[in-house]
């Protein structure tokens, strides 16, 4: 029993031993840096390279060279997309007094830009600028060349995890000369271990944290239906896969989604009542009536006239005076109405044509005229 007892104390205090082990040793790892990563991943100064060879068709994952700028094209396309996501957020800093590299892309957020024109204007001096804001497939092959031991890489960010996607990051020229200005208009000076590396400090910045991985997989998304991936913004094995597969030159579709066609405008048009009425032409004129007119006056006796005739007769004998203009060659020309007339030998309408109701009055007058001889 005795023994039991003792191996009993003895297993109590082997654990509170290992229990004790294991605290010890998080708090060590915790106070040497070995806890939660943090967001961006140290970087060492980089200056691009002899562009490589381009062929038809190349992917990212053939791109070799050491200038990034051999993916500018899906880079551009990139850069678009993050702007659809978060519009007006990057802004372009392209001015006066500045020079930048081939492939460098002069985005940065909020007033960084204006506060860098500061920077420059203050000095008085050229700003030479090496990098700016990267896009995914370049931070890709960055760190693909760092792996390989290729183009004087010495320490690399993995894919999304480089300050330079944020759009807060420059690498310059001179940095030394220039060091003052720039942290006197809110830019950091990263530090010797990246001593060409500037942070933008002032306002107007916002987490664009995983917004780069998020573009890429959105527009790999918009182009490739039958081969989806997730838009979570994490970089994985799914999304380094799809960006080796991606053509350096583009995508057929892409950023944002496409603008919805125009409608034709199918507003109906104005009622008659509202429109204007359309002015008569500048030529036209009444021809004064000729002395020569052949015109005959012909009085219906309406006695002589059938109760049924009666009715379509009145209905009919009112026309409109035509002048003969047999000999000018041209069209009747109407004239004031009158009651009964008869003109160049028939029963005119007022456009100069016989009537139905005219031929019946002739047929009807005739007839009582024979009656009458």
């Amino acid at each position: 029993m005795k023994r039991a007892v003792t191996q009993s104390h003895a297993s109590t205090t082997t654990g509170c031993a290992d229990g004790l082990h294991i605290v010890l040793m998080c708090l060590i790892m915790l106070a040497s840096g070995c806890g939660p990563e943090t967001r961006y991943d140290p970087e060492s100064h980089w200056e691009e390279g002899k562009l490589g060879v381009i062929r038809q068709g190349m992917t990212v994952g053939d791109a070799g060279g050491c200038s990034t700028s051999i993916i500018n094209p899906l880079s551009i396309q990139l850069i678009d997309e993050i702007n659809c996501l978060r519009p007006d957020t990057l802004v372009d800093f392209t001015g006066p007094n500045m020079s930048l590299g081939p492939a460098v892309f002069p985005f940065l957020q909020g007033d960084g830009p204006q506060n860098l024109m500061t920077a420059i204007q203050d000095r008085g001096e050229r700003l030479s600028v090496t990098s700016a804001l990267r896009t995914l497939p370049q931070q890709f092959l960055l760190y693909k060349w760092y792996q390989a031991g290729q183009c004087g890489i010495s320490l690399a960010a993995r894919p999304g995890r480089s300050r330079h996607e944020s759009g807060l990051s420059i690498d310059i020229n001179g940095y030394a000369s220039w060091r003052a200005d720039l942290e006197a208009n809110r830019f950091s000076w990263l530090g010797a271990s990246d001593p060409v590396h500037f942070d933008y400090t002032g306002p107007g910045r916002v987490d664009l944290a995983g917004l780069s991985v998020e573009a890429f997989q959105r527009l790999w998304n918009r182009n490739n239906p039958g081969d989806q991936i997730a838009e979570d913004g994490i970089y994985g094995p799914q999304t380094e896969a799809r960006i080796r597969r991606s053509p350096i030159a583009g995508f057929p579709v892409g950023a944002c989604d496409p603008a919805p066609p125009v409608e034709p405008d199918l507003a109906p048009p104005p009622p008659a009542e509202d429109m204007d009425p359309p002015e008569p032409p500048m030529d036209a004129q009444v021809l004064p009536e000729p002395e020569d007119a052949m015109t005959m006056d012909t009085e219906m006796p309406r006695d002589m006239v059938s109760d049924a005739t009666q009715g379509d007769v009145a209905d009919t004998l009112t026309i409109v005076e035509v002048l003969d203009s047999t000999e000018r060659g041209s069209p009747p020309v109407p004239r004031r109405p009158l009651s009964v007339r008869q003109v160049g030998g028939c029963m005119a309408s007022p456009a100069g044509l016989p009537t139905p109701g005219g031929m019946f009055a002739l047929l009807a007058l005739s007839l009582l005229l024979r009656r009458r001889g």
